[in-house]
């Protein structure tokens, strides 16, 4: 894995060069996340796995302003098709390697549950955010507010109509309320009609005690992917 520095008119101020490399030949290195840390640094996560579905290392490690490492990377075990995220909470969360949290699904024996890991350059501490209904998967947006970490994901499951399998997928939207509670804030009774491939779901937060969700809705018949907006209350 190679990585490159540019401002924002195109001038190169670090060339590229390997930032990471896989550890053994039969495995491969998948990007999670990178971000930018508040000290100038920053932080890159990747998935090594092999390429088959069974269980990988996610693998965080930090760079200072010039792209060079500082200090050994983390690493944490994972499912082999992870989503993960790097959040910076903010100076209120501490200091430069105390602010970041890494938002990721996992296997929780039968389900699937969305955790946010914390202190990750020390003793990593684990909070459990949801856990999905077996056989539905969670994908999820991440967003920083003045309150709090807000999460947001569609719970995903798969029933065959026939046709394109791609479409054979509905999903659920969920958020944090009150108490950070998980709650369905999915707008009518009816789960969303998905694609395979385009779980989509970004967060932004609103005045007062309330959050906004774009996330993607996708028909076969007429084909269509289209944006929907949900705005829901996050105390």
């Amino acid at each position: 894995m190679s990585g490159t520095l540019t401002d924002l008119d195109g001038q190169v101020m670090v060339a590229p060069r390997v930032l990471m490399q896989a550890l053994d030949n039969g495995t491969i290195l998948i990007t999670q996340a990178v971000m930018g840390l508040r000290d100038g640094g920053f932080l890159v996560l990747v998935l090594e796995r092999v390429d088959s579905p069974q269980q990988g290392v996610l693998r965080l490690q930090r760079f200072d302003a010039d792209l060079n490492p500082v200090g050994e990377p983390r690493t944490f075990s994972s499912d082999a098709y992870p989503d993960a995220e790097l959040v910076e909470l903010g100076a209120g969360a501490g200091g430069p390697l105390e602010s970041p949290v890494m938002v990721l699904r996992s296997q929780q024996g039968g389900t699937q549950a969305i955790r946010v890991l914390g202190n990750l350059f020390g003793e990593v501490t684990t909070q459990t955010l949801a856990v999905t209904t077996p056989g539905e998967v969670p994908w999820f947006g991440v967003a920083t507010t003045s309150r709090r970490l807000q999460v947001g994901w569609l719970s995903e499951f798969r029933a065959p109509e026939g046709g394109d399998s791609m479409f054979d997928w509905w999903g659920r939207f969920w958020g944090l309320g009150h108490g950070g509670s998980p709650m369905d804030w999915t707008p009518g009774p009816a789960p969303l009609s998905l694609h395979r491939y385009s779980q989509w779901v970004r967060l932004e937060e609103l005045p007062e005690n309330w959050m906004g969700a774009l996330v993607m809705t996708s028909t076969q018949s007429p084909q269509s992917f289209t944006l929907q907006a949900v705005r829901y209350c996050a105390p």
